[in-house]
């Protein structure tokens, strides 16, 4: 009997990878704690409504894009109902103490020309911003035919210099500056942080198409178990991997579990946080300096979450969504829960009931001494809670200054903090994102020293859908050769 391919988490990047593999004859055996596969993707509903959790809006879903081509190969293409956002403004950024706001198009040209009408002074610098942005995703693996694994020219120099640098290089004006990185907040990196490379290649695929699914999160995790259970994958689910073995000649042997249960494989793919993936794998199987560049991985920030309603009528999140901003941001990272930057989003399915549902997200530092580590380390209920409630209220209060458009109606159904993110997102520090992608830490491979034994997922390459498809494309990749990989997703454009 043929040893299966074993693959450690059930996220959307362990459920594209075992579902890949499966495509090209392997048997597969899906692992993960949860009592339900991708539970953070899922989402939950509240008062009537739908709320995703992890899966908001993306890039990379229209027609030729590279998450369309390979869910058309996995079989779900036809399935999943996906929506275009506004065209004229799918994220709206509002800077609440000036009231302006700045609606970002679809596409590099459209996109263009409304930065260049608002600060016609950075003209020049505007064209170059978009002209680096659009040349590094094109460079990006499996995004055109032939592109090269390692990336190229334009990723390859981006990826040394910060995004605050070039944006200093290329603009005057601060307000531009400040428009320009807002979507950090979407990756868990701040402009000193990250390289423009890692910046470009998250949003530039947001400013080529931005797209939402209809149905939420839950019909795309639905429609991947579908096509799992006709792959013939054995999915176990409550199985927590405590352990990974490996032969005496360097091998991947197997895994145990924290029941005793063992299993045997040919190879594994683990899609967990690096850090988890450590406490895994025998300290003698890793090369020192590959264990030294893991651990001091930083982590990005994590949030409040607010999950809530308002009154039905015109919503000013249909088709869009509102990032709100502060014109003089705090900049002090001891403060308690500074609200200067919120996401808004739109709940999944539209009207309900006569209310209509929305989510809101504010960073919240868990570094060492920051009041999110305070409230992590919360050891009394009560006071927990109390503390939540009082959050929850800012943030209300908040939202209601800022958007007007809500009217007096808003509810509060739901929320979560960085104990939230650690309890249900096998966060381990309770992170939005994990382990964070710092351009002064080099990041984990795919490869590790043990044959035939992967590192994929969000910490590997990014967050969010799109991270999580390229990193199963490469995982796969490296697996059963990239050409074979390219060629089969790439003749469903």
């Amino acid at each position: 009997m043929n040893k299966p391919f074993l693959v450690v988490g059930g996220g959307l990047t362990g459920l594209f990878t075992s579902l890949l593999l499966s495509r090209y004859g392997y048997e597969v055996t899906l692992l993960e704690k949860a009592p339900r596969l991708a539970p953070v993707v899922r989402g939950f509903s509240s008062g009537g409504c739908r709320f995703d959790t992890g899966l908001h809006y993306s890039g990379g879903l229209d027609e030729t894009g590279v998450i369309s081509r390979m869910f058309r190969y996995l079989g779900i293409g036809d399935d999943l109902r996906v929506e275009s956002l506004d065209p004229v403004g799918f994220d709206r950024i509002r800077e609440v103490d000036s009231g302006e706001e700045f609606a970002f198009p679809i596409g590099f040209t459209a996109l263009g020309n409304a930065l260049k009408q608002r600060f016609p002074q950075e003209s020049g610098g505007i064209d170059e911003y978009l002209r680096l942005v659009e040349g590094i995703c094109n460079e990006i693996p499996y995004v055109r035919p032939g592109n090269s694994i390692a990336g190229g020219e334009l990723f390859s120099r981006f990826s040394c210099r910060s995004l605050g640098g070039e944006l200093q290089r290329l603009f005057r004006d601060d307000r531009l500056r400040r428009l320009l990185a807002i979507h950090g907040l979407l990756y868990g990196g701040t402009p000193d942080q990250v390289s423009f490379a890692y910046h470009a290649s998250n949003v530039g695929f947001f400013y080529r198409s931005a797209h939402r699914l209809l149905d939420g999160g839950e019909a795309l995790v639905m429609l991947l178990e579908r096509e799992l259970s006709r792959s013939g994958v054995d999915v176990r689910l409550g199985r927590d991997v405590s352990r990974v073995s490996v032969s005496p000649g360097g091998d991947f042997a197997g895994v145990t579990c924290t029941d005793g249960t063992t299993l045997e494989g040919r190879g594994c793919v683990v899609t967990i946080h690096p850090h988890q993936f450590l406490d895994m794998v025998p300290e003698s199987a890793l090369r020192r300096g590959y264990r030294r560049r893991l651990v001091s991985l930083p982590e990005t920030d994590s949030a409040m979450m607010l999950f809530g309603t308002f009154g039905a009528g015109t919503s000013p999140l249909t088709r869009s969504n509102i990032f709100l901003c502060r014109e003089n941001p705090s900049g002090d990272p001891a403060a308690r829960f500074p609200l200067d930057s919120v996401y808004l989003s739109g709940a999944a399915g539209g009207e309900k009931q006569g209310r209509q549902g929305f989510m809101a997200l504010s960073p919240l530092a868990v570094r060492n001494g920051s009041f999110g580590a305070e409230l992590l380390a919360m050891a009394d209920d009560t006071r927990y809670q109390e503390t939540k409630q009082v959050l929850m209220k800012e943030m209300i209060d908040y939202i209601q200054h800022s958007v007007p458009e809500f009217g007096t109606g808003l509810d509060s159904l739901a929320t979560a903090t960085p104990r939230t993110f650690r309890r249900y997102a096998n966060s381990p520090y309770g992170s939005l994102y994990g382990a964070m992608h710092h351009m002064k830490h080099a990041g984990p491979g795919l490869k590790t020293r043990v044959r035939n034994l992967y590192l994929a997922g969000q910490g590997v390459t990014s967050p969010g859908l799109f991270g999580t498809a390229v990193s199963a494309l490469l995982c796969c990749g490296e697996i059963v050769g990239h050409d074979r990989v390219s060629s089969e997703v790439d003749a469903w454009q």
